[in-house]
């Protein structure tokens, strides 16, 4: 796979410990992981804005990289 990949799991999280959160990002070229401190499974509901945050944060520069710098003229 060469594409990015965002692998992300809480500290506490029984389901998918932060190792195989690692592991797992470092199997991708372009894995990266984020283990968010003190939380359980279900980040999305639980931890929302730190979700977002760092989805945004690992689409930014993948955004910079393929939006035209000039507009398309038709």
């Amino acid at each position: 796979m060469q594409c990015p990949v965002l692998v992300m799991t809480g500290e506490l999280d029984a389901n998918s410990s932060p190792e195989m959160t690692r592991q797992m990002a470092q199997a991708a070229p372009r894995g990266q992981a984020v283990v968010v401190y003190n939380a359980r499974h279900m980040l999305n509901l639980t931890d929302a804005d730190r979700v977002n945050e760092e989805i945004m944060s690992f689409l930014q520069p993948i955004a910079s990289a393929v939006t035209p710098k000039e507009p398309v003229k038709e």
